[in-house]
């Protein structure tokens, strides 16, 4: 299944990890570091603004973990995506 995260931004929801709330995770040192290095690595794509910003789409993929940034909550995106369906 294919899922649209914001911007006209595409994603299979069988690449799905995780997503997260910008919220949650801000303050979250472990995640900060994460995201640091995914941003050194060249795989944090964050197309929105930072006020904008309300949810992260973890996926791994044949290249590896990559981020996406997204404007819509990460409530959204999971009933979007359906991924309780499979759980």
């Amino acid at each position: 299944m294919i899922i649209n995260i914001g911007d006209d931004k595409y994603i299979l929801t069988r690449n799905i990890v995780a997503i997260l709330d910008r919220g949650s995770m801000e303050n979250n040192k472990v995640f900060k570091e994460f995201i640091n290095r995914l941003r050194e690595r060249g795989s944090l794509y964050e197309n929105v603004s930072r006020e904008e910003l309300r949810s992260y789409i973890v996926l791994e993929g044949d290249q590896g973990t990559e981020v996406y940034g997204s404007k819509i909550s990460a409530g959204t995106l999971e009933r979007r995506s359906n991924i309780n369906r499979w759980r």
